[in-house]
Protein backbone atom coordinates (compact mmCIF):
# COMPACT_ATOMS: atom_id res chain seq x y z
CA UNK A 1 0.00 0.00 0.00
CA UNK A 2 1.11 3.14 -1.08
CA UNK A 3 1.19 7.23 0.56
CA UNK A 4 0.81 10.14 -1.02
CA UNK A 5 3.60 12.61 -0.04
CA UNK A 6 3.75 16.55 -0.66
CA UNK A 7 7.58 18.33 -0.88
CA UNK A 8 7.42 22.04 -0.56
CA UNK A 9 10.29 24.49 -1.40
CA UNK A 10 9.81 28.23 -0.47
CA UNK A 11 12.77 30.54 -1.61
CA UNK A 12 12.72 34.30 -1.45
CA UNK A 13 14.41 36.48 -4.50
CA UNK A 14 15.82 39.44 -3.86
CA UNK A 15 16.30 41.38 -7.11
CA UNK A 16 12.76 41.63 -8.51
CA UNK A 17 9.17 42.20 -7.63
CA UNK A 18 5.79 40.89 -8.96
CA UNK A 19 4.33 43.96 -11.45
CA UNK A 20 1.31 45.25 -9.51
CA UNK A 21 2.76 44.26 -6.37
CA UNK A 22 0.98 41.59 -5.69
CA UNK A 23 -0.51 38.20 -6.94
CA UNK A 24 0.39 34.71 -7.75
CA UNK A 25 1.38 33.22 -10.54
CA UNK A 26 2.25 29.66 -11.45
CA UNK A 27 5.40 29.78 -13.80
CA UNK A 28 6.13 25.70 -14.30
CA UNK A 29 3.54 23.05 -14.36
CA UNK A 30 5.69 19.64 -15.04
CA UNK A 31 2.86 17.08 -14.78
CA UNK A 32 4.76 13.49 -15.72
CA UNK A 33 7.14 15.05 -12.77
CA UNK A 34 4.22 16.08 -10.29
CA UNK A 35 6.13 19.39 -10.16
CA UNK A 36 5.06 22.90 -10.32
CA UNK A 37 6.41 26.25 -9.44
CA UNK A 38 4.36 29.50 -8.42
CA UNK A 39 5.97 32.92 -8.29
CA UNK A 40 3.87 34.84 -5.07
CA UNK A 41 3.70 37.59 -2.83
CA UNK A 42 2.08 35.45 0.00
CA UNK A 43 2.61 31.54 0.35
CA UNK A 44 0.50 31.06 3.52
CA UNK A 45 -1.92 28.88 1.47
CA UNK A 46 0.40 26.58 -0.13
CA UNK A 47 2.67 26.05 2.39
CA UNK A 48 -0.33 25.23 5.36
CA UNK A 49 0.28 22.00 5.44
CA UNK A 50 4.07 22.59 5.74
CA UNK A 51 3.73 25.19 8.10
CA UNK A 52 1.66 22.79 10.17
CA UNK A 53 4.19 20.41 10.33
CA UNK A 54 6.76 22.94 11.77
CA UNK A 55 4.70 23.79 14.13
CA UNK A 56 3.96 20.65 15.02
CA UNK A 57 7.66 20.23 15.29
CA UNK A 58 8.87 23.00 17.58
CA UNK A 59 6.30 22.21 20.08
CA UNK A 60 7.78 18.72 20.04
CA UNK A 61 11.15 19.61 20.23
CA UNK A 62 10.67 21.84 23.07
CA UNK A 63 8.85 18.99 25.13
CA UNK A 64 11.82 16.58 24.10
CA UNK A 65 13.80 19.65 25.60
CA UNK A 66 12.72 19.71 28.88
CA UNK A 67 8.88 21.26 29.12
CA UNK A 68 7.04 17.55 29.16
CA UNK A 69 4.61 18.88 30.95
CA UNK A 70 3.25 21.23 28.69
CA UNK A 71 0.70 19.29 26.52
CA UNK A 72 0.41 19.50 22.49
CA UNK A 73 -2.88 20.76 21.47
CA UNK A 74 -4.84 21.71 18.21
CA UNK A 75 -4.98 25.13 19.81
CA UNK A 76 -1.12 25.58 20.72
CA UNK A 77 -0.13 23.95 17.07
CA UNK A 78 -2.25 26.51 15.75
CA UNK A 79 -0.80 29.41 18.17
CA UNK A 80 2.97 28.45 16.51
CA UNK A 81 1.47 28.18 12.87
CA UNK A 82 0.61 31.78 13.40
CA UNK A 83 4.54 32.90 14.44
CA UNK A 84 6.34 30.88 11.53
CA UNK A 85 3.94 32.92 9.31
CA UNK A 86 4.50 35.96 11.46
CA UNK A 87 7.94 35.47 11.60
CA UNK A 88 8.01 34.55 7.47
CA UNK A 89 6.58 37.95 7.03
CA UNK A 90 9.26 39.92 9.44
CA UNK A 91 11.82 38.57 7.49
CA UNK A 92 11.00 38.30 4.01
CA UNK A 93 8.39 40.43 3.88
CA UNK A 94 5.98 40.26 0.40
CA UNK A 95 9.00 38.65 -1.18
CA UNK A 96 8.48 37.57 -3.75
CA UNK A 97 8.47 33.60 -2.92
CA UNK A 98 9.27 31.09 -5.41
CA UNK A 99 7.49 27.70 -4.23
CA UNK A 100 8.04 24.28 -5.94
CA UNK A 101 5.45 21.77 -4.97
CA UNK A 102 6.41 18.55 -6.24
CA UNK A 103 3.82 15.07 -5.01
CA UNK A 104 4.47 11.88 -4.99
CA UNK A 105 3.99 8.24 -3.42
CA UNK A 106 5.91 6.28 -1.41
CA UNK A 107 5.48 2.81 0.53
CA UNK A 108 2.90 2.83 3.59
CA UNK A 109 3.98 3.84 7.09
CA UNK A 110 4.97 0.14 7.92
CA UNK A 111 7.75 1.34 11.00
CA UNK A 112 5.79 4.41 11.63
CA UNK A 113 3.64 4.40 15.06
CA UNK A 114 0.47 6.40 15.69
CA UNK A 115 1.18 8.97 18.37
CA UNK A 116 -1.78 11.05 18.90
CA UNK A 117 -5.24 11.46 16.23
CA UNK A 118 -5.61 15.49 16.74
CA UNK A 119 -9.55 14.68 14.34
CA UNK A 120 -8.12 16.34 11.02
CA UNK A 121 -4.88 15.14 11.05
CA UNK A 122 -2.61 12.17 12.62
CA UNK A 123 1.30 12.49 13.94
CA UNK A 124 3.08 9.45 13.94
CA UNK A 125 6.81 8.84 15.50
CA UNK A 126 9.04 7.93 12.67
CA UNK A 127 7.53 7.37 9.20
CA UNK A 128 10.02 7.34 5.69
CA UNK A 129 13.05 9.40 5.95
CA UNK A 130 12.15 12.75 4.30
CA UNK A 131 15.76 12.91 3.05
CA UNK A 132 15.75 10.83 0.42
CA UNK A 133 12.39 12.50 -0.91
CA UNK A 134 13.79 15.74 -0.96
CA UNK A 135 16.97 14.01 -3.30
CA UNK A 136 14.29 12.84 -5.76
CA UNK A 137 13.22 16.39 -6.25
CA UNK A 138 16.42 18.21 -6.17
CA UNK A 139 16.63 17.58 -9.44
CA UNK A 140 13.60 19.66 -10.76
CA UNK A 141 13.93 22.43 -8.27
CA UNK A 142 17.14 22.94 -9.27
CA UNK A 143 16.08 22.81 -12.88
CA UNK A 144 13.58 25.33 -12.16
CA UNK A 145 15.91 27.71 -10.07
CA UNK A 146 17.99 27.50 -12.64
CA UNK A 147 15.41 28.78 -14.98
CA UNK A 148 14.54 31.58 -12.66
CA UNK A 149 17.71 32.95 -12.56
CA UNK A 150 18.20 32.93 -16.19
CA UNK A 151 15.52 34.34 -17.12
CA UNK A 152 15.29 37.14 -14.39
CA UNK A 153 18.36 39.00 -15.06
CA UNK A 154 18.05 41.08 -12.05
CA UNK A 155 18.20 38.42 -9.44
CA UNK A 156 20.83 38.61 -7.24
CA UNK A 157 20.29 36.75 -4.45
CA UNK A 158 18.74 33.53 -3.18
CA UNK A 159 17.90 32.45 0.03
CA UNK A 160 16.15 29.53 1.68
CA UNK A 161 12.81 29.87 3.73
CA UNK A 162 11.54 26.64 3.87
CA UNK A 163 11.68 22.94 3.03
CA UNK A 164 8.70 20.36 4.24
CA UNK A 165 7.51 17.27 3.53
CA UNK A 166 4.18 16.31 4.34
CA UNK A 167 2.36 12.50 4.29
CA UNK A 168 -0.58 11.75 3.46
CA UNK A 169 -3.37 8.80 4.05
CA UNK A 170 -5.95 7.43 1.44
CA UNK A 171 -8.48 10.03 3.17
CA UNK A 172 -6.53 13.15 2.28
CA UNK A 173 -5.66 13.34 5.94
CA UNK A 174 -2.31 14.59 6.81
CA UNK A 175 0.00 12.50 8.18
CA UNK A 176 2.49 14.44 10.70
CA UNK A 177 5.80 12.19 11.26
CA UNK A 178 8.25 13.22 13.89
CA UNK A 179 11.58 11.87 14.88
CA UNK A 180 13.76 12.01 18.58
CA UNK A 181 15.59 14.70 16.76
CA UNK A 182 13.08 16.41 14.55
CA UNK A 183 13.39 20.07 14.12
CA UNK A 184 11.60 22.65 11.93
CA UNK A 185 12.80 23.55 8.52
CA UNK A 186 12.66 26.40 8.42
CA UNK A 187 19.32 46.28 -4.18
CA UNK A 188 18.00 47.40 -7.44
CA UNK A 189 14.54 45.47 -7.44
CA UNK A 190 13.08 45.32 -10.51
CA UNK A 191 9.46 43.93 -11.55
CA UNK A 192 8.78 40.75 -13.34
CA UNK A 193 7.20 41.37 -16.28
CA UNK A 194 4.78 38.34 -17.72
CA UNK A 195 6.62 37.74 -20.16
CA UNK A 196 9.97 36.69 -18.38
CA UNK A 197 7.73 34.61 -16.50
CA UNK A 198 5.94 32.84 -19.08
CA UNK A 199 9.49 31.78 -20.34
CA UNK A 200 10.72 30.17 -17.06
CA UNK A 201 8.88 26.72 -18.13
CA UNK A 202 10.73 26.80 -21.26
CA UNK A 203 14.20 27.08 -19.54
CA UNK A 204 13.11 24.34 -16.84
CA UNK A 205 12.53 22.37 -19.71
CA UNK A 206 15.79 23.13 -21.57
CA UNK A 207 17.53 22.68 -18.10
CA UNK A 208 16.28 20.03 -17.09
CA UNK A 209 16.68 18.12 -20.45
CA UNK A 210 20.37 19.28 -21.45
CA UNK A 211 23.09 18.37 -19.57
CA UNK A 212 25.41 20.91 -21.16
CA UNK A 213 23.58 23.52 -19.16
CA UNK A 214 22.76 21.99 -15.80
CA UNK A 215 26.92 22.61 -14.53
CA UNK A 216 27.02 26.17 -15.37
CA UNK A 217 23.36 26.98 -14.40
CA UNK A 218 24.08 24.93 -10.68
CA UNK A 219 27.34 26.76 -10.32
CA UNK A 220 25.01 30.17 -10.69
CA UNK A 221 22.76 29.27 -8.29
CA UNK A 222 25.16 27.97 -6.13
CA UNK A 223 26.95 31.45 -5.93
CA UNK A 224 23.48 33.61 -5.48
CA UNK A 225 22.74 31.09 -2.58
CA UNK A 226 26.07 32.71 -0.82
CA UNK A 227 24.76 35.18 1.23
CA UNK A 228 26.97 36.82 3.26
CA UNK A 229 30.22 34.69 1.40
CA UNK A 230 31.50 37.14 -1.23
CA UNK A 231 34.25 35.14 -2.28
CA UNK A 232 32.97 31.46 -1.93
CA UNK A 233 29.85 33.44 -4.29
CA UNK A 234 32.71 34.71 -6.85
CA UNK A 235 34.28 31.68 -6.56
CA UNK A 236 31.19 29.95 -7.46
CA UNK A 237 30.31 32.14 -10.55
CA UNK A 238 33.32 32.89 -12.09
CA UNK A 239 33.94 28.94 -12.81
CA UNK A 240 30.42 28.84 -13.97
CA UNK A 241 31.63 31.65 -16.17
CA UNK A 242 34.92 29.50 -17.40
CA UNK A 243 32.97 26.60 -18.03
CA UNK A 244 30.49 28.27 -20.02
CA UNK A 245 33.27 29.96 -21.94
CA UNK A 246 35.37 26.51 -22.61
CA UNK A 247 32.11 24.49 -23.26
CA UNK A 248 31.37 26.89 -25.69
CA UNK A 249 34.19 27.95 -27.55
CA UNK A 250 34.57 25.02 -30.54
CA UNK A 251 31.53 25.57 -32.12
CA UNK A 252 32.03 29.24 -32.47
CA UNK A 253 35.59 29.24 -33.17
CA UNK A 254 34.02 27.88 -35.98
CA UNK A 255 31.63 30.02 -37.06
CA UNK A 256 33.65 32.65 -36.75
CA UNK A 257 36.58 31.56 -38.75
CA UNK A 258 33.57 29.90 -41.56
CA UNK A 259 32.32 33.76 -41.53
CA UNK A 260 35.97 35.21 -42.21
CA UNK A 261 35.97 33.28 -44.86
CA UNK A 262 32.75 34.24 -46.82
CA UNK A 263 33.68 36.34 -50.34
CA UNK A 264 37.83 35.91 -50.35
CA UNK A 265 40.10 34.54 -52.18
CA UNK A 266 39.59 30.55 -51.63
CA UNK A 267 43.53 29.68 -51.91
CA UNK A 268 45.52 32.82 -50.46
CA UNK A 269 42.88 33.76 -47.96
CA UNK A 270 42.26 30.03 -46.93
CA UNK A 271 45.74 28.75 -46.50
CA UNK A 272 46.56 32.27 -43.88
CA UNK A 273 43.36 31.57 -42.42
CA UNK A 274 44.05 28.01 -41.90
CA UNK A 275 47.77 28.75 -40.49
CA UNK A 276 45.94 31.29 -37.84
CA UNK A 277 44.45 28.78 -36.55
CA UNK A 278 46.47 26.09 -35.99
CA UNK A 279 48.86 28.29 -34.39
CA UNK A 280 46.34 29.50 -31.95
CA UNK A 281 45.17 25.67 -31.01
CA UNK A 282 48.49 24.87 -29.99
CA UNK A 283 47.32 26.39 -26.57
CA UNK A 284 47.48 29.96 -27.85
CA UNK A 285 44.19 30.97 -26.55
CA UNK A 286 43.80 32.74 -23.64
CA UNK A 287 40.47 32.88 -21.80
CA UNK A 288 39.69 36.62 -23.15
CA UNK A 289 40.59 35.30 -26.50
CA UNK A 290 38.02 32.88 -26.20
CA UNK A 291 35.30 34.75 -24.53
CA UNK A 292 35.98 37.49 -26.82
CA UNK A 293 35.50 34.99 -30.17
CA UNK A 294 32.15 33.99 -28.59
CA UNK A 295 31.04 37.54 -27.77
CA UNK A 296 31.89 38.37 -31.73
CA UNK A 297 29.90 35.66 -32.75
CA UNK A 298 26.80 36.06 -30.14
CA UNK A 299 26.53 39.68 -29.70
CA UNK A 300 28.42 41.66 -32.12
CA UNK A 301 27.06 44.65 -30.57
CA UNK A 302 28.01 44.88 -27.64
CA UNK A 303 31.40 42.57 -27.90
CA UNK A 304 33.33 45.23 -26.93
CA UNK A 305 31.41 46.43 -24.34
CA UNK A 306 31.48 43.04 -22.56
CA UNK A 307 35.00 42.24 -22.79
CA UNK A 308 35.74 45.58 -21.06
CA UNK A 309 33.93 44.29 -18.37
CA UNK A 310 35.37 41.26 -18.53
CA UNK A 311 39.06 41.42 -18.13
CA UNK A 312 38.03 43.42 -15.18
CA UNK A 313 36.67 40.48 -13.72
CA UNK A 314 39.21 38.04 -14.80
CA UNK A 315 42.46 40.44 -13.23
CA UNK A 316 40.81 39.78 -9.91
CA UNK A 317 40.53 36.50 -10.49
CA UNK A 318 44.00 35.93 -11.00
CA UNK A 319 45.11 38.44 -8.03
CA UNK A 320 43.03 35.82 -5.81
CA UNK A 321 44.41 33.10 -7.56
CA UNK A 322 48.10 34.48 -6.86
CA UNK A 323 47.43 34.90 -3.41
CA UNK A 324 47.51 39.11 -3.95
CA UNK A 325 45.27 41.16 -1.60
CA UNK A 326 41.90 41.42 -2.11
CA UNK A 327 38.71 43.55 -0.87
CA UNK A 328 35.63 41.20 -0.50
CA UNK A 329 33.65 43.89 -1.31
CA UNK A 330 35.19 45.37 -4.83
CA UNK A 331 34.36 41.48 -6.27
CA UNK A 332 32.57 41.82 -9.20
CA UNK A 333 29.71 39.36 -8.63
CA UNK A 334 27.06 40.67 -10.70
CA UNK A 335 28.90 41.31 -13.63
CA UNK A 336 29.63 38.03 -13.67
CA UNK A 337 26.40 36.89 -12.85
CA UNK A 338 24.72 38.91 -15.79
CA UNK A 339 27.68 37.48 -18.18
CA UNK A 340 27.01 34.27 -17.60
CA UNK A 341 23.22 34.78 -17.93
CA UNK A 342 23.10 36.75 -21.12
CA UNK A 343 25.83 33.88 -22.74
CA UNK A 344 23.51 30.98 -22.12
CA UNK A 345 20.65 33.08 -23.18
CA UNK A 346 21.97 33.96 -26.49
CA UNK A 347 23.78 30.37 -27.03
CA UNK A 348 21.05 28.26 -28.79
CA UNK A 349 19.69 25.16 -26.69
CA UNK A 350 20.59 21.62 -27.99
Amino acid sequence: MMTKYLHTVVYKIDGIQLELGGGEIETIADSAARFRAVVSTDPDNLCFEGDRWSALANLWLNALLGHPELEITSERITEELEKIRESRKSQFGTGPYLIFVRGGEIEDFSSAKLVKDFGDFLVYQGGPPREILRQSSSPYVRAAIGAMTITMGDVHGIKTVSDTVVFFGSDGKPLYCYTGSATADASVIRSISEEKLDSVEEWYRVISGEPPYERVVRLLVASLQSEGDALRSFLYAWTALEILINNMFSQYENRFFEELSKDRNPDAYHQCLARIRKVMNKGKYGLADKFALIAAVLSPASADEDLSRFEPAKKKRDALMHGQDFNEDTLPISVIHELVRKYVRLHPSP
